[in-house]
């Protein structure tokens, strides 16, 4: 099984991750000039000005004026735009987050907080039925403040004004009529046929930005790092951190400002990993096989899948016994969790969750699945760490202070419960990331992040 877990492509080769991680450093600077690259590299209009360490964050609407940092955290440390209440609607998924939080004070605060099932899943609504919902979720605080954070979790285009231009809803969330509708614009219309205060600042992010800025929620905080890094790892993968702009050549209103600007990198795109013969199969029988091969190979949304084609392939290259085998043809899914479960021979399984203990005629068949599971997540945290160490290549320097190291703020279901997966992506960015490239990090976990850093966005707004 180790020899073929070597001959398969499914180890990694540690002592090329720098390799790797230029060619990511590399294929951002691409995505950045609006040169063909594997990574979108979106602009999102919120200015940082963090190159002291501040982290001072801005969201600014881009022309008109031309001031990209106006409402900047002040370098003293005063706070002037980003104190007071804000308004934040997290529409991520299948759930919607309607919350009032107060930030400026010893720490960020969330005064009101509701969940309700996002209009449209399951059962189509149209678009303006869509955000006279959110206007009604509103309306209880629709008068306590006249700035919104919107973390839509959906494909949508930023635009300079940080408001949002819909491209479609996703995860079964049907709302007819949505393409094309600039979101900022549609709430204000909803709120105004409610009679509700509709005057409102509106900035609308994602949830990899709305992660990144949740670290920064708290300006008691800001003076540790060097900067930051927002990372989804959980059904899907993402990133985002802050790039100067001058370095973002295609957007011209961007490129000529001084400062810098949040960037949503859409990291799952990355395409630079070598595909074993498993992982091109698995990848051409998914949607859109032509997009998104990190993603595909490392989260939660796909690990269970490529993990029984990993089985599969071992199989049927003789790893295995001919019983195992056997009961293999039968399997059609492993249940979420069920590779750690069998991994850390958990005793507590819930029903039907002991299906790879069942493949297994003996132990030996057992250790060498084992091999297998393990070689499997050690590659994911080889990818991630990869990914990672090529952001912080971008970041340059404000990665290389010990005193100050860059925060990576994460979030998802992957990153904290795949017990396989951090051990071995800190163990693989202690060995590599820090102590042969230089670079220092510090993972966090905050809490509410998307709730915290939409405010944060939305209270730095001044349209």
């Amino acid at each position: 099984m180790e020899n073929f877990i070597k001959e398969s492509g499914l180890a990694p080769d540690p002592s090329i991750m720098k390799t790797y991680a230029d060619d990511f450093d590399n294929e951002m600077i691409k995505g950045l000039r609006g040169e063909d690259s594997s990574l979108m590299m979106l602009p999102t209009f919120i200015s940082y000005e963090g190159a002291s360490g501040s982290g001072d964050v801005a969201a600014s609407a881009i022309g008109g004026s031309g001031d990209a940092a106006a409402g900047a955290i002040g370098a003293s440390g005063d706070v002037p735009a980003t104190s007071g209440n804000a308004i934040v609607v997290d529409a991520g998924g299948t759930n919607l987050r309607i919350a009032l939080v107060t930030l400026g004070g010893a720490a960020p605060e969330i005064k009101y907080f509701e969940k309700y099932p996002i209009p449209g899943f399951k059962v189509s609504v149209t678009a303006e039925e869509f955000f006279g919902k959110l206007a009604e979720y509103i309306e209880p605080i629709a008068a306590e403040s006249d700035k919104i954070g919107f973390c839509f979790s959906n494909p949508a285009e930023i635009l300079p004004s940080r408001d949002a231009r819909i491209i479609k809803f996703t995860k079964e969330v049907k709302v007819s009529g949505s393409g094309g509708v600039i979101i900022g614009d549609a709430l204000r219309d909803a709120l105004k046929a409610r009679g509700l205060p509709h005057r409102k600042h509106i900035v609308v992010l994602n949830d990899t930005v709305a992660t990144q800025l949740g670290a920064m929620a708290d300006v008691s905080e800001r003076g540790k790092y060097g900067g930051y890094i927002g990372m989804i790892l959980g059904t899907g993968l993402n990133a985002s951190y802050a790039e100067k702009n001058e370095n973002i050549k295609k957007n011209k209103l961007l490129c000529d400002l001084p400062g810098a600007t949040l960037v949503n990198i859409e990291a799952g795109g990355y395409r630079g990993f070598p595909r074993g013969k498993v992982d091109a199969q698995f990848i051409e029988a998914t949607i859109d096989p032509g997009i998104h091969w990190l993603e595909k190979m490392t989260a939660g949304a796909y690990q269970c899948g490529m993990l029984l084609e990993w089985i599969r392939f071992a199989g049927a290259n003789g790893h295995f016994s001919r019983t195992f085998s056997d009961r293999l043809a039968e399997l059609r899914l492993i249940p979420v969790g069920e590779a750690d479960r069998f991994y850390f021979r958990d005793e507590d399984r819930s029903a039907g969750g002991d299906v790879l203990s069942k493949l297994c005629a003996d132990a030996a068949d057992a250790e060498k699945l084992r091999l297998l599971i393990k070689a499997f997540f050690e590659r994911i945290s080889f990818m991630i760490a990869t990914m990672l160490t090529g952001i912080m290549f971008r970041m340059n320097e404000s990665a290389k202070d010990s005193l100050r190291p860059i925060c990576i703020s994460v979030e998802g279901s992957t990153f904290y419960n795949a017990r396989l997966l951090r051990p071995s992506l800190e163990n693989y960015m202690r060995e590599y990331t820090c102590n042969q490239f230089g670079l220092h990090y510090h993972f966090v976990k905050i809490e509410d992040a998307t709730i915290l850093g939409s405010a944060l966005a939305g209270l730095a707004g001044n349209r």
